[in-house]
This record gives structure tokens, C-alpha cells and sequence, in this order.
């Protein structure tokens, strides 16, 4: 075929075939863009708890949510084919807007419905004022959100999620006191709820009030079992720590381990603090030995060796103390005075050298300086070679005169040693 056959033959096509296939674009794209505009696009933006709860309302409240596409279609055309009168037609569209994710345009819409809900039960109101704070919450503005969620009725179905969300974004903005008075409001509420539970006690010892925070466990053990319930005698009996309760803080971290805890070596080790805090010093030590055996990422076992080396340091156990001391700074404690203790075990085992060496790390750390400056100089005084040394010491302890009893000892060692070396 020639190429002027085949120009004749498209000029040939009949115009309303191609007519035909405009439509049917338009139609495919008509189809393409209602079906975009049905799909529920509602939990795509959920990024916080926040946001995450406030999603979960708005599903859970918004029917055109959960119905099939072709009714869904359905509301969406009739949205768009006339304008809106009543509260039911810009409900109607902000519940087609808030399955689109479209939160801002949504807000305008409820807005529109809570104008036009005078005379509406009270249970109307709540589910507008409970939509209009979710929709701000999903924008941000949770000053907004709240003074929406304040407009709910206390016996609202709603007061729940409200009070959820509210603590939440206190959270968020770490609002410590925010939060806990959310979540105490919602306990009361819904005090079976015992992940929430949880979550305000944790906030309790959070913010340090260790008092509230023993009550809300109280209520944990006595609803809980197995290992939730020995999460909790574990977080009591860190409160009786706090609260100087040491006998009632053994007994929950005792319970803590017969119960089950997922993590003994810390159960074991929180009883071994508490056993050095009741002068025990003997079950200190055989606890924190088990503990270092079963071991634990949430144990600070450099704290740990500390204490064990205090107490072997009161039962005069010094080698056992040198040797916890010395793992305790290996470990890197949080503890001050780590290196002074040390020194005080060489001291005390006429291990004169290191014992210079910890007292000299200790002063160099700002910690126990009199002590240090005082116990080093005693060190010297074993060699008549340093003796010019340890009275350097002694008048560093005289001259800081802030032990009485040390300043009257260096003194007298003062006295005896410029007399030695005037003699020598």
C-alpha cells in the first residue's frame, strides 16, 4: 500500500469512533479519580502515639470509614453534586475528608456541624468535640485539642480516649505533670487497664513522687501475675529504695525473683543494695557475688563492686575490698571516692605504693581531698626518703582545717616530723 493510500485510509475513520475513545478516556480517568477519592487513606499520616490514638478514634467514630467502596462512592458523589445545608450534610463531608487524610479541610467541616448542632443531645455534641480535637491533634495544635476535649462530658464514652491522647501529647512534650494528670483521670476511668496502669506509675517515679507511685503498684500486684507481676514488686521495691523503706524494698525484690522476673541478675542485685543499705553487709557481698554470676545489661556492676567493697571495707575484709574496689574502677563507677576506698584497703594491707597512687588519683578527682591529703601523708611516713613529702601533706590538712580531729592529728605529726628532719 502506498503512502497516500494509507493517509486516505485514516482520514477515513468514522469522527464518532474517535469521539467514542475520548470518552472513554475521560470516563477511565473519571473512574481513576473516584476511586483515588474513596480509598481510605485515614492512618498513612499517624507518626506519634499522639497521632496514632487520634487516628484510632477517627476510624473507630467515622461509619463512611468502614463501608464497602461502592457505597462509599456513592456519599462521595453525592458530596460533590450539591451544596451543603445541614449538620448531616457537612458531617457527611467531613467524614469523606477525614478518610482522605484531608485533616485541615475536615476541621472546617465539623466546625460547621458543632454551629449547627443547637438542640442536638448532648452525646452529639461530645462525638463533634471529640472528632474536632482528634482532627487538631493530627494537625499539631494540641492547645486546640485540649480545649476541644475540655468541651466533652465527663460521662462521655469519649472521656477515655480524650484523656489517652490528652496524656500523650503531654508526653510528647515532656510534660511529666501533664501526663500523670491525664492518666490519673483516665486510671479512674478505666482502672482494669493495667498497661496504663503501668505507665503512670513509671511516671510517677519519674517526676520522683514515690509515694503515689507505691500505690499504683500496690493496685498492679494485686491484679497481675507471673511476669508482669513481678515487673512490678521490682518497681515498688525500687520506690521503698527512694522512700527509705530497705526491709519493704527486700521483700518485693525477693518477690520480684520467686515470681518469675525475666531478668534475675537485676532482682539480685537491687537485693544486694538493699541488704548494704540495712548495714548487712555480709548478705550485701554473697547477693552481689550471685549477681555478677547471672549477670544483667541493666545492672551498673561498677556501682555495684563499689558497694561490695564498702562492705567488705566495714568487716575489714580489705583484700576483699582492694579487689572490689579495684573492678569497680575498672568498670568505670558512678560512685565518688572509688579511689580513696582503694587506697584506704592498701593502706590498711601496707600496700604503701598503690595506696599513694589512689589517694594521688583521688585528689587529683577533687574527692575526699583532707582525707586523701591526710592518709597520703601517712603512706609517706613509712619511708624516712618521703618524709618531706608526708609533711607537705599534713600542712595541706592544716590548711584547709575542715576536720578538727585530722587538723589536731597533722599537727602533732607536723611537729614530730620537722623535728626528725632537724635532727637528721
Amino acid at each position: 500500500m502506498s503512502e497516500t493510500s494509507e493517509k486516505r485510509t485514516k482520514k477515513k475513520f468514522p469522527i464518532w469512533l474517535r469521539v467514542l475513545s475520548v470518552a472513554m478516556a475521560v470516563v477511565m480517568a473519571l473512574s481513576l479519580i473516584a476511586t483515588d477519592a474513596v480509598r481510605v487513606k485515614l492512618r498513612s499520616d499517624a507518626t506519634t502515639q499522639t497521632t496514632t490514638e487520634a487516628v484510632d478514634v477517627l476510624a473507630d467514630s467515622t461509619e463512611y470509614v468502614d463501608e464497602d467502596i461502592s457505597q462509599r462512592l456513592s456519599d462521595w458523589i453525592d458530596s460533590i453534586i450539591q451544596s451543603p445545608e445541614t449538620l448531616e450534610d457537612y458531617y457527611q463531608i467531613a467524614s469523606i475528608l477525614i478518610a482522605q487524610g484531608e485533616y485541615k479541610r475536615a476541621l472546617v467541616n465539623i466546625k460547621s456541624c458543632i454551629r449547627l448542632a443547637d438542640g442536638q443531645d448532648q452525646s452529639v455534641f461530645d462525638e463533634l468535640y471529640m472528632k474536632e480535637g482528634c482532627l487538631e491533634a493530627m494537625l499539631g495544635d494540641y492547645d486546640a485539642m485540649r480545649q476541644s476535649f475540655q468541651n466533652i462530658s465527663e460521662e462521655s464514652d469519649y472521656q477515655p480516649d480524650a484523656l489517652m491522647i490528652d496524656a500523650q501529647a503531654a508526653i510528647e512534650e515532656n510534660d511529666a505533670e501533664a501526663a500523670v494528670d491525664a492518666l490519673a483521670r483516665y486510671h479512674a476511668l478505666c482502672p482494669d487497664e493495667t498497661d496504663i496502669t503501668s505507665l503512670l506509675g513509671e511516671l510517677y517515679l519519674a517526676m520522683e513522687d514515690y509515694d503515689s507511685a507505691v500505690g499504683i503498684y500496690d493496685d498492679l500486684i494485686a491484679r497481675l501475675s507471673g511476669t508482669a507481676q513481678a515487673d512490678a514488686y521490682l518497681d515498688r521495691g525500687t520506690c521503698y529504695v527512694a522512700l527509705g523503706q530497705y526491709e519493704d524494698a527486700l521483700s518485693d525484690f525477693t518477690s520480684a525473683l520467686n515470681a518469675g522476673h525475666e531478668d534475675p541478675g537485676m532482682c539480685v542485685a537491687q537485693s544486694a543494695l538493699a541488704c548494704y543499705l540495712l548495714g548487712r553487709y555480709e548478705d550485701a557481698i554473697t547477693l552481689g557475688e550471685q549477681a555478677v554470676l547471672l549477670g544483667s545489661e541493666q545492672v551498673a556492676f561498677g556501682d555495684l563492686y563499689f558497694y561490695m567493697g564498702v562492705s567488705a571495707l566495714t568487716l575489714q575484709r580489705y583484700e576483699d575490698g582492694k579487689t572490689y574496689f579495684g573492678k569497680a574502677n575498672e568498670l568505670s563507677t558512678s560512685m565518688a571516692d572509688c579511689s580513696y576506698y582503694y587506697g584506704v584497703c592498701c593502706l590498711a594491707t601496707a600496700d604503701y605504693q598503690t595506696a599513694i597512687e589512689s589517694f594521688t588519683a583521688s585528689i587529683e578527682a577533687g574527692e575526699a581531698l583532707t582525707l586523701c591529703y591526710y592518709n597520703r601523708g601517712i603512706c609517706y611516713l613509712q619511708d624516712a626518703d618521703t618524709y618531706s613529702l608526708a609533711l607537705a601533706d599534713f600542712g595541706e590538712v592544716v590548711s584547709r582545717g575542715d576536720d578538727a580531729e585530722l587538723t589536731e592529728s597533722a599537727e602533732l605529726l607536723i611537729d614530730q616530723l620537722t623535728q626528725a628532719l632537724g635532727e637528721g
